[in-house]
């Protein structure tokens, strides 16, 4: 089966023999990692029934049934410790994704490898995972259908503490060059360029806000040197 250009990044990113999937919508990523992955066992969970159902519909159509297990429940509520290996969370905003790891920290701990894609906030999941005795192995970033999405792989272990710059836009993704990083760095520019315009334009009294729009351009701009 082909997936979208996001999950087939993550997909190629999972190395164990067990999963958990925690949002899976309709089940595409669990279904590819036991058809192409050659994975073992993926529990797929999602918080609402009609995704679930209808990625119950695609498990079977796909004659997977026996290695792939749905189960409905918020986060991952319904997995427990040491059940999955590996454990995928994609397409959410980043503070529900640390959400998500705070509640089942006990199940987070037991699995060896996180893959997160978080649509907001990346650099405070950064932060926290690498707070939990994670660290950032590697990330991708990529264009699916005119969107930035970045893809970040921790596994247990400590790093060196990331600065300002690497938090905000990935030690991984500076060290590997990703192409696409300069491309987002040179769009996030140009927004924040016209944010700034726009709140002159209306008198707008947020110094504050001017002046952390000022900071992250002048940061865009530098990294983008680098690459």
């Amino acid at each position: 089966m082909e997936l979208s250009k996001r999950l087939k990044a993550i997909a190629d990113m999972v190395e164990e023999k067990t999963s958990a999937d925690i949002g899976t919508d309709h089940g595409y990523l669990p279904i590819y990692l036991i058809k192409e992955k050659g994975l073992e066992r993926v529990i797929a969970c999602d918080v609402n029934k009609g995704p679930l159902k209808k990625a119950e519909e695609n498990i079977s159509a796909y004659n997977v049934g026996e290695m792939i297990e749905t189960r409905l429940g918020n986060g991952l509520e319904k997995v427990m410790p040491g059940e999955a290996e590996c454990i995928t969370i994609s397409g959410m905003g980043g503070m529900l994704i640390i959400s998500i790891l705070k509640e089942g920290i006990e199940t987070v701990k037991s699995a060896s490898h996180l893959i997160l894609q978080p649509q907001h906030d990346i650099p405070r999941v950064r932060e926290y995972i690498m707070s939990i005795g994670f660290k950032i192995d590697k990330e991708d970033m990529l264009i699916d259908e005119g969107k930035y999405y970045t893809i970040i792989s921790a596994v247990k272990g400590e790093d060196t503490p990331y600065n300002e710059v690497e938090l905000m836009f990935g030690r991984k993704l500076i060290e590997t060059k990703n192409v696409y990083l300069r491309q987002y760095l040179e769009h996030r520019a140009k927004k924040l360029e016209t944010i700034a315009l726009k709140i002159k334009e209306g008198g707008s009294e947020d110094n504050d806000r001017l002046k952390d729009i000022y900071e992250e351009h002048r940061l865009c701009k530098e990294v983008a040197k680098w690459l």
